[in-house]
């Protein structure tokens, strides 16, 4: 509103005004996203996937995503992994271990392969970047 009076009281000032503001406005908005981590943006969409794959009682979601879910400050690197902590009554049938791994596809950029832990005390599911394939070796044409 107030641009719009600028405009018809003093259209260049006000021209000049916004020209100079909005080019700010957006550095400071760029800066705010460039500060989040990989972590933190992605984060609570898969903690939301993940209270109805896993079926988290109200209990269970009371303790907080950093009970439930460790991700990487950085997904992009090749030391990067997504750890889902399970609860007991998870049985991980192929099914679930799928449902799993489509919520983490789904949500998370990149391919990503499961691996899952359910012996001894604490279950987890931990899963890494998928390995690029091996390239092709090329076979060269004979000399002529």
């Amino acid at each position: 509103m107030a641009a719009g009076i600028g405009l018809w009281r003093a259209p260049v000032v006000t021209l000049v005004g916004l020209g100079a503001a909005v080019p700010l406005v957006l550095v400071l908005v760029k800066s705010r996203i460039a500060d989040r981590s990989d972590a933190q943006i992605y984060g609570p969409g898969l903690w939301a996937a993940l209270i109805q794959v896993l079926r988290l009682s109200v209990e269970d979601q009371q303790r907080g995503e950093r009970y439930w879910l460790d991700l990487s400050d950085d997904l992009r690197s090749d030391e990067a992994r997504i750890v889902v902590r399970l609860p007991l009554q998870w049985l991980g049938h192929e099914k679930e271990r799928a449902v799993l791994a489509l919520a983490i596809a789904t949500r998370i950029p990149g391919e990503w392969s499961g691996s899952y832990f359910q012996r001894g005390r604490c279950h987890y599911a931990r899963f890494t970047p998928k390995a690029a394939p091996k390239p092709r070796p090329q076979i060269c044409a004979p000399p002529s």
